[in-house]
């Protein structure tokens, strides 16, 4: 499945969640509210067409300019070999989001 598809199922589920979707980067990734992360990567992973199983890798990155920090969830479906990219963005101010563990 591709990023595209994958977006489009993402947005059926929790479309209020879905900040922006950017298909035309390296690695193809959606922005979601950070207050909803949990919802959405419960989905990522819940849902039988998606399946994504593991948590390949958790980056923050600071944008001091922009005073906001990006949490970067890089994530991988065993089972259906298919990668994807969430991020959330925090305020530098009160850098706190929900566990996804």
């Amino acid at each position: 499945m591709n990023a595209t598809e994958i977006h489009a199922k993402l947005r059926a589920k929790a479309a209020d969640a879905v900040v922006e979707f950017k298909a035309d980067a390296i690695d193809p990734f959606v922005v979601v509210k950070p207050e909803r992360i949990c919802a959405v990567l419960q989905v990522l992973r819940d849902e039988p067409d998606l399946a994504f199983d593991f948590l390949e890798c958790l980056s923050g990155v600071d944008y001091p300019k922009e005073n906001r920090i990006a949490l970067v969830y890089h994530l991988f479906s065993y089972p259906l070999r298919h990668h994807f990219v969430v991020k959330a963005y925090v305020d530098r101010a009160d850098p706190v989001i929900d566990s996804v563990a």
